[in-house]
């Protein structure tokens, strides 16, 4: 498994290689028309105005044309070859070592979105809590455990933008960090 990981990679990497190595044609380059942020609003209501008057019918079969066919389609992207061997070799790193070499290229999101639903489940399941200031009741060591939870996945949220967000997760790591020997069950 691990050659036929390797092959794969490598021609992916071999075809990157050649395909960016070609000069660019000037009669192939496509000129493109920059709009103003009125005019992308525009265009969005005008395509969300004509979605919304399809029938069902139409609507469901861009839905499934989208999971099939779309960005991270099954067809386009998860029943390739290279995805499948890719994603079973990173299981086997996971059960061997911990973590897998694709958990590497995102350390900072891998590890709050671990660290989150563990302190999640620790706080599901939890049988225990320090019993010293601030944290004297049940209650608000579980209360605790959910906002800590909640703040590192502040990253993921759409609510919040970005240098906002790695400020939240960044105070919720110092936290977590200052009371490193609590988090036990």
């Amino acid at each position: 498994m691990a050659n036929l990981y390797r092959w794969l990679n490598q021609r992916h990497h071999d075809k990157l290689v050649k395909k960016m190595s070609r000069p660019v044609n000037p009669k192939d380059a496509v000129t493109l028309h920059h709009h103003t942020w009125e005019e992308m609003e525009a265009r969005w209501a005008a395509l969300e105005a004509r979605q919304a008057a399809q029938p069902r019918l139409v609507k469901a079969a861009r839905r499934v044309r989208i999971y099939l066919f779309g960005f991270n389609g099954l067809v386009k992207v998860r029943m390739r070859p290279r995805y499948i061997v890719n994603h079973i070799v990173w299981y086997h790193q996971r059960a061997r070592r911990g973590w897998a070499d694709s958990d590497t290229w995102n350390i900072d999101s891998h590890i709050t979105r671990v660290l989150s639903g563990m302190l999640a489940h620790l706080a599901e399941h939890n049988h225990a809590y320090p019993a010293q200031p601030p944290f004297e009741t049940p209650e608000k060591w579980d209360a605790h455990l959910r906002d800590l939870s909640a703040r590192l996945r502040a990253g993921e949220d759409d609510d919040v933008l970005g240098d906002e967000a790695q400020e939240i997760v960044r105070a919720a790591m110092g936290e977590f960090a200052g009371r490193l020997s609590w988090y036990w069950d």
